[in-house]
Parts: C-alpha cells; sequence; structure tokens
C-alpha cells in the first residue's frame, strides 16, 4: 500500500499470528460489596477483590498464565462448558491476547 502523506515514513506492522482465547467471567458481589470472579469457562480460576477492576485484574493474568503454558506446550485446554449463571451474576467476555 502506497504512503498517502507525503513526507512522513511509511508504517510497517510485523506480521504475526497471536492467538486469542475468549476467558467467560462470571462476577457476583456479596452484601458488603466483595466481588468474587471466576473463569467460567476453565476451572480453578478464581480470585476475590473489592471492586469489578480489582477482581478483573487479577483472574485475567492467571487466565492468560495458565492457557499460555497449555497452549506452548501443546496440550489440549481443557475447557468446561459454561453453565447459566444464577440471576444475580454478571457474565462478561474478555477476549484475551497471548
Amino acid at each position: 500500500m502506497p504512503n498517502e502523506n507525503p513526507g512522513l515514513p511509511d508504517i510497517v506492522l510485523p506480521q504475526a499470528d497471536v492467538p486469542v482465547f475468549n476467558c467467560v467471567v462470571h462476577l457476583t458481589t456479596d452484601g458488603q460489596g466483595k466481588v468474587f470472579a471466576k473463569a467460567a469457562n476453565l476451572a480453578g480460576i478464581e480470585c476475590h477483590g473489592n471492586s469489578q477492576r480489582d477482581v478483573l485484574s487479577k483472574l485475567v493474568p492467571l487466565f492468560k498464565e495458565r492457557v499460555a503454558a497449555l497452549h506452548k506446550s501443546g496440550e489440549p485446554i481443557p475447557w468446561i462448558d459454561v453453565e447459566t449463571p444464577p440471576a444475580d451474576t454478571q457474565v462478561l467476555l474478555v477476549p484475551v491476547h497471548l
């Protein structure tokens, strides 16, 4: 693609296949404002915190670390079917790039 802005250098972006995996997050809040989050599609990844931001900043790196290790080793990722959560549960879909 030709440079459409004469005088400015061309920007060359590297071509790379970056795998993306969806982390399905179930969030609940107790009566005192504490937030609980779990990766609903990968067993054993959950955390507690004081806010949604707090738990997501803990949960997403755990999810990424686990999926990246399995992906790198060639082992199949043990996805689990996501069950319908209770009515008081918020569901988020977080795309995670390795």
